[in-house]
């Protein structure tokens, strides 16, 4: 019972009524073995239901379970910030610098300008 994870002892009936069944369906072959095994079968040592009763037991438990969500977390967070730090600075392009009230409109005359330079040539 004890290689069986989260099994009880209530549950010994129900796994031998399980091998039982298959065993009558012919899907399993029934063994020597299985028979002597059935009857020696150790049952678990019931738990005492105040073990839990113990403060620093409790405690710690709870701090282990504290722990480990908050390396969780951690790992979580630095994996994202490594990400961000990788894929996430944004890199300035060439031009997108600011640029004041007046050198603005002196931009937009020289395109006007080559603007109608332009159309000139069409034109012709």
């Amino acid at each position: 019972m004890e290689t069986i994870p989260l099994s009880r002892n209530e549950d010994i009936e129900r796994y031998l009524k399980f091998y039982d069944d298959l065993i009558k369906e012919k899907k399993l072959e029934e063994f020597k073995k299985f028979s002597t095994s059935r009857k020696k079968i150790k049952k678990l040592k019931e738990e005492a239901d105040d073990e839990w009763e113990d403060e620093e037991k409790k405690e710690d438990f709870e701090n282990l379970v504290k722990q480990i969500a908050l390396k969780n977390k951690t790992n979580f967070e630095s994996y994202f910030d490594s990400l961000e730090n990788k894929y996430g600075k944004k890199k300035k392009k060439k031009g997108n610098e600011e640029i004041d009230d007046q050198k603005f409109e002196e931009i937009q005359k020289k395109l006007e300008k080559n603007k109608k330079e332009n159309l000139k040539k069409i034109k012709k």
